[in-house]
């Protein structure tokens, strides 16, 4: 088996990236920055400390088909001015199911190889496997699912496990729960996944041997606002004083969102312990082209709408701007790109396990 190992960031830049400027406040650019070493939190440290064998009982993916970011600015001090709302919306195009299936698989041997880099040996889990399918089934590849990062940001994706898994196995916690849409339409991956959660704890006291569940989110985008301040001085209607900007900049390149990524482990005695990384860990560039898909027609209908909304029609003077991206994927680029994210997300999240 050929080692993935840390891929040079650049070396994902050989798809071209359209980059947009536009003039509201909304940018598109290729990113090219490389994260610091990752720090992680870890619970029940004492307990998975030292473990140097592990069965894999379970390796999920999230992949994000559709980010979303919206910010308000405008008004501020003496200023008459109603807040402004701004919207991007990026949706993942140009990946088929098995480009998926192939892009999981990357990410699965490129974590075995991290663990091994690490000198923790990975047992043998065709026996374990074959347990848990006697005990539950995996949930369907392609299943959806959806949460709220927050601070208006929210994405939709779906969830895909690696060849050998048979599908998507969910452990406790990794699925969205709450009385949403997302919540209801997500009992049976609940169900399941507390199923799975018991079984590789007795699993792993039977076996002698540690259990470990990685649960990877892959965002295709990574989005960010900046907000600031300024004095403007007012004109003839009031207008003006210190006022506020937003924008949110849209950088491709994969990267692990850490409001879902994170390893359960599951030791031979004792309560379970888990990993998860503090912030992102990105592989930059080149996955496919950016584009603009805002259609003509949403344009013009934001323009009229901001049009009458104006203090001089006798409007409160607020206003938006939603704009779409397509990031229209090279599938190559994209499964490689996931492999190399696999092999390092696992290799921060195996480092308390030494």
């Amino acid at each position: 088996m050929n080692r993935i190992g840390r891929m040079d960031r650049r070396q994902l830049l050989s798809a071209a990236v359209a980059s947009t400027l536009l003039p509201v406040g909304l940018a598109a650019t290729p990113s090219m920055a490389v994260a610091a070493e990752p720090r992680v939190r870890v619970n029940n440290g004492r307990a998975i400390s030292g473990i140097r064998r592990v069965m894999i009982g379970s390796f999920g993916l999230n992949f994000v088909t559709e980010r979303t970011a919206s910010q308000s600015s405008g008004g501020g001090f003496r200023s008459r001015l109603a807040p402004s709302n701004l919207n991007v919306r990026t949706s993942l195009t140009g990946l088929t199911p098995d480009d998926y299936v192939a892009a999981a698989d990357a990410a699965y041997a490129a974590a075995i190889q991290a663990l091994g880099a690490k000198g923790i040996e990975v047992v043998d889990n065709a026996a374990l496997l074959a347990s848990l399918r006697g005990a539950v089934a995996p949930q369907p590849n392609g299943s959806s699912d959806q949460f709220s990062e927050g601070g208006g940001s929210s994405v939709e994706m779906v969830r895909y496990g690696p060849t050998p898994f048979g599908g998507f196995y969910p452990l406790q916690g990794w699925v969205t729960t709450g009385g949403g849409f997302a919540g209801i339409a997500n009992m049976g991956a609940l169900r399941a996944g507390l199923s799975a959660t018991e079984h590789l704890r007795q699993q792993a006291r039977a076996n002698d041997t540690a259990i470990i569940g990685l649960l990877l989110t892959v965002n295709p985008v990574k989005m960010s606002a900046d907000q600031r301040s300024g004095w403007r001085v007012p004109d003839a209607f009031g207008n003006g004083g210190m006022t506020r900007t937003t924008t949110i900049s849209t950088e491709t390149g994969l990267s692990s969102n850490p409001i879902k990524t994170w390893m359960d482990v599951y030791p031979t005695s004792g309560r379970p312990g888990q990993v998860s990384v503090q912030g992102e860990i990105g592989v930059s560039g080149g996955i496919g082209s950016l584009v603009d898909s805002t259609s003509g027609a949403s344009r013009a209908a934001q323009g009229l709408g901001n049009l009458l909304s104006s203090p001089l029609l006798g409007g409160d003077g607020r206003s938006s701007n939603t704009t779409n991206y397509n990031l229209n994927a090279d599938a190559p680029s994209y499964v490689a790109g996931v492999g190399a994210l696999g092999f390092d997300v696992m290799d921060a999240l195996a480092g308390p396990l030494g």
